[in-house]
């Protein structure tokens, strides 16, 4: 055998071998859902001024990490006006990121939303006011949280949460923050913005 092929054949077998050590978990159910409490919150999405791609903006998914083991969650919501739901073991959480879309493209947001689950119970995180620039060079956006109406963690809970398991409302702070907006790829293959 030549070393080309011995070279290829030890390079594929540790690529399996380290591949099938590798374990991947659904970010939105962790391994033991018992030892994880629900999260869950609502979130809506503005557009200030008239959209000219014609497209309406959806919130794609929203990235926190747990700040002590820095383990990372991801939330999909993929709408522009939904509740969102996950479990979390206890800790104390930093929403990161949150991308959105507008039909094809793509856009991300750098935030710091801290915010605490406690044990034993579930968690309402409020309704999350997104504020979106339309689209242009530099682009802004807002998140405002509040408690909503009184009867929303209860109306939001009816089919997550058990009878017996207690709600609290946990607001993440700062209750308002506002970003800027970046393009994020695979963006249209337009020649114009791949130029050289």
């Amino acid at each position: 055998m030549s070393i080309n092929v011995v070279l290829t054949l030890s390079s594929l077998f540790l690529v399996l071998v380290i591949g099938g050590c590798t374990k991947v978990v659904d970010p939105n159910f962790a391994q033991d859902q018992d030892a994880n409490e629900l999260v869950f919150g609502y979130i809506q999405v503005e557009t200030d001024g008239s959209n000219p791609r014609g497209y309406p903006t959806h919130v794609r998914f929203i990235a926190m990490t747990e700040t002590t083991t820095r383990e990372r969650f991801r939330v999909d919501v993929r709408s522009d006006s939904d509740v969102f739901s996950l479990r979390l073991p206890v800790g104390t959480y930093s929403v990161d990121r949150v991308q959105f879309n507008e039909g094809p493209f793509m856009y991300e947001s750098h935030v710091q939303l801290e915010f605490h689950v406690p044990e034993g119970k579930a968690v309402y995180l409020g309704v999350w006011q997104f504020d979106v620039e339309t689209p242009r060079t530099i682009r802004h956006m807002r998140i405002q949280v509040a408690e909503g109406d009184q009867e929303l963690p209860m109306l939001f809970s009816a089919n997550l949460v058990t009878d017996s398991t207690p709600i609290t409302t946990v607001l993440p702070k700062p209750e308002v923050f506002e970003t800027r907006v970046f393009t994020v790829a695979p963006y249209p293959k337009i020649k114009y913005f791949y130029r050289q």
